[in-house]
């Protein structure tokens, strides 16, 4: 879908599937070369599935050494380095936090929301001021039915495993967990693959240059073949 309508470009043939996550993948991981193993047999095409030509993953909180790390993982099974990508974001739906789009999303799906209200929301979130908040209310002393009840209150971290190094902005916000509780909020629950299909779509007709990025990674990862 990203790949026809932002490059003119089709997959066929190609099929798109799910792999292990990559946090399986860490050097010192104890089945990692088992799992890399498995994506091995996938990009060598045996068995009943196309072979595999690539495989993008999503960055999550990886610092560039474990992104380096895994890279050698992939290699060490035969899989060249440049077969292997990342997203440049934490993950795909932090592409997806665009205000028209979730407001058209919402709107489609019966639960409308003014895009000033839908902003505020994204706002705080990257402020993760309930966070914030919460972690300054810690009670003092020794009274373990308060830090029972302050424990029980804890809100979303938003920036959770995310490096001090990194910076806390729209490309390292847990962005799934804005999204869920921005739908949640228009009382909505957020059904990851269904809603994330129609943002997507959404941001195709409407502003399909905010997908490029993923796009032109796709793009790097096909064989030239599947011009149209």
């Amino acid at each position: 879908m990203i790949l026809r309508t932002i490059l003119g470009r089709r997959l066929l043939g190609t099929a798109v599937i799910a792999v292990h996550n990559p946090s399986d993948l860490v050097e010192d991981h104890k089945d990692a070369q088992r799992i890399i193993g498995i994506h091995k047999r996938l990009s060598e095409g045996k068995g009943l599935l196309p072979p595999a030509i690539g495989f993008l993953f999503d960055r999550e909180c990886r610092t560039q050494e474990q992104i380096e790390k895994l890279l050698k993982n992939f290699e060490g099974t035969g899989v060249r380095r440049d077969r292997v990508k990342f997203l440049r974001r934490r993950m795909y739906e932090n592409y997806l936090l665009h205000v028209g789009a979730i407001a058209a999303v919402l709107k489609e799906l019966g639960k409308p929301a003014t895009k000033s209200k839908i902003s505020q929301q994204i706002n705080q979130a990257l402020d993760n001021s309930a966070f914030k908040e919460w972690v300054k209310d810690k009670p003092g002393g020794k009274s373990s039915a308060a830090t029972e009840q302050w424990l029980e209150r804890k809100p979303r971290d938003y920036f959770r495993d995310v490096p001090k190094n990194a910076g806390k902005t729209l490309e390292t916000i847990h962005a799934a967990d804005v999204l869920g509780d921005i739908f949640a909020k228009a009382g909505l629950s957020y059904r990851k693959v269904e809603d994330d299909v129609l943002l997507t779509r959404w941001l195709l007709k409407n502003d399909p240059d905010h997908l490029r990025e993923i796009a032109d990674l796709l793009g790097e990862l096909l064989p030239s073949e599947t011009h149209t």
